[in-house]
């Protein structure tokens, strides 16, 4: 059984399936991205991607489809701390994530295949955290 690597926390799993869109422009933000809802936009030197839920995304855009999005509350540690415990856990099992946080609103999540969800939601339980599903309007 792994042992906790940070205080637990309670994460929420999005109960919709998200894609990993990479259109070919970055002159202005595609019409199809969703303006309600998770959308999480990375734009870097080496990368355009936006990861929304996957029926948004257009079958001509190069994607990665199938991944879930499990968000962290706030639970009074330092949430950079319990994502990189996390996302460390994550790669020693060789799980692909990707995890990001956002210390300001002391706020994260995690992004995994759907087909790892098992494997994660275990791991995550093990090591003392808690899943819910995420209750959307």
């Amino acid at each position: 059984m792994p042992q906790p690597t940070s205080a637990p926390q309670r994460l929420r799993l999005h109960p919709e399936i998200f894609g990993q869109a990479f259109p070919e422009s970055r002159e202005s933000r595609p019409d199809w991205v969703p303006n309600a809802g998770f959308v999480c936009v990375t734009n870097t030197e080496d990368e355009y991607s936006i990861l929304c839920p996957q029926g948004f995304i257009p079958p001509d855009v190069t994607q990665v489809k199938g991944l879930r999005v499990l968000f962290l509350q706030p639970g009074g540690s330092m949430i950079s701390e319990v994502i990189r415990n996390i996302d460390e856990d994550l790669r020693r099992e060789e799980i692909p994530a990707i995890a990001t946080c956002n210390p300001g609103i002391d706020a994260g999540f995690v992004v995994v295949a759907d087909a790892d969800l098992p494997r994660v939601s275990s791991l995550l339980v093990e090591s003392g955290h808690k899943i819910e599903e995420l209750v959307t309007p």
